[in-house]
């Protein structure tokens, strides 16, 4: 009879401590963290040539890039130096000569459109692209350029300094 009050008497304790502790947790969900700076590819069918429409880009499920496969951004130059994640990431992309369409967005929200545009292509193109042919791990830097095969190409104006893209960068602690 002792042994069962004993018995009832710790397992009452345990029922209280542990109904308490559940009351004192917060019923709020932890929230989700933001996004913040990433490179999403769009959907396949759109072309380089068809990315004025940025409401219209369908990007991928999830970013290729995000801030965990940067090591730093340089903010003078617009270069990006990838950990070995993001240059494999990059490296896996097949590039036709063409180019593959892309978007800068920040907490998922399109910042600008660009182009993967490999260096061995003799198409030009007016918009913002980035060249990951050149990259090797032991520097896996590539820039963030106007226009191909120079900047002359280029036309519009310049969107790669948006201070939404510098502030997630900041926050990140990526911007050099």
């Amino acid at each position: 009879m002792i042994r069962q009050r004993a018995l009832i008497t710790v397992l009452t304790a345990a029922m209280l401590v542990t109904g308490c502790d559940a009351c004192t947790r917060s019923s709020t969900p932890t929230p989700e963290p933001t996004e913040g700076f990433a490179i999403y590819l769009t959907d396949p069918e759109i072309r380089p040539e068809n990315l004025v429409m940025q409401s219209h880009l369908g990007l991928a499920e999830q970013p290729l890039i995000t801030e965990a496969d940067l090591v730093q951004y340089d903010w003078a130059k617009h270069e990006l130096t990838f950990a070995v994640s993001g240059y494999e990431k990059l490296h896996a992309i097949k590039l036709p000569t063409s180019g593959v369409s892309f978007v800068v967005c920040v907490s998922k929200s399109p910042v600008y459109a660009g182009a993967f545009w490999p260096a061995y292509s003799s198409q030009s193109w007016d918009g913002i692209i980035i060249d990951p042919i050149l990259m090797t791990l032991d520097r896996p830097v590539a820039r963030i350029e106007l226009g191909y095969p120079g900047s002359s190409f280029y036309q519009g104006s310049d969107p790669r300094g948006d201070e939404r893209i510098k502030a997630a960068l900041e926050k990140a602690g990526k911007l050099k």
